[in-house]
């Protein structure tokens, strides 16, 4: 069966912070003009960790918390591939042509201006628009997004401001407090003794950011519904 017309945008996504957020809503404006689908294709797990296990950069958003946050940007669909070996030895005009154009009707591509896929990273601002006039799909580059201060937003800054605790700064970017989600888990009891509710979580995954030790403010959202917090990390 072949797949609706879409206009489609590829990336890791770490974080989907504003310079991500601002990509997926030129995906979905240009979607909705031309009443194609607006499709997202993203990677699990990060191509960091299969390209260079040691040198992988902790994920700011992992499994569902991604998934999550780019629900909530009006896209009609998300296709998350497992990376792998032999993806990434795929070159970027057969991931175009498997993935793209045969799986998800891509008429239109929305890339960021550094953005990168394919072995070796060869499709990008340069290639891809001679790829699309080859093949038959338009190309559009999505510049760098800088914040007020004229800063340049991007997942790596994030990460160094989480590592330095500059928790207000990576909020900024992200356009939202930063995020962990767990699995509440049995804990000592002590905040009982005390008449103080404590949730426990299991532990994030080991990829996962986190900010230095220490106590923060937070907000928790769970069954019982969100709810100021104490953080103790």
């Amino acid at each position: 069966m072949k797949p609706p017309e879409s206009v489609v945008t590829v990336g890791s996504f770490d974080g989907v912070h504003l310079g991500h957020q601002l990509l997926v809503r030129e995906v979905c404006r240009r979607a909705a003009a031309q009443s194609r689908a607006a499709v997202l294709v993203t990677f699990e797990p990060h191509p960091g960790s299969v390209l260079s296990p040691a040198d992988a950069p902790h994920r700011l958003t992992v499994g569902v918390e991604q998934r999550e946050i780019l629900a909530e940007l009006g896209l009609d669909r998300l296709l998350v591939l497992r990376f792998n070996a032999a993806m990434a030895a795929m070159s970027a005009e057969q991931f175009v042509r498997t993935v793209l154009l045969q799986r998800c009707g891509m008429r239109e591509l929305v890339i960021g201006v550094d953005a990168g896929f394919g072995r070796g990273r060869g499709g990008d601002s340069r290639t891809l628009p001679l790829l699309g006039a080859r093949l038959g799909f338009d190309v559009a580059v999505v510049d760098t997004m800088r914040d007020d201060q004229g800063e340049v937003i991007s997942s790596s800054r994030i990460r160094q401001a989480l590592r330095t605790g500059e928790l207000e700064r990576a909020a900024r970017w992200l356009g939202r407090p930063y995020r962990i989600t767990g699995t509440v888990v049995p804990g000592a009891g002590r905040g009982r003794e005390l008449g103080i509710h404590t949730i426990n979580l299991d532990g994030p995954p080991p990829e996962k950011a986190l900010p230095p030790d220490g106590v923060y403010a937070a907000r928790v959202e769970w069954g019982g519904g969100p709810s100021g917090a104490m953080l103790n990390q």
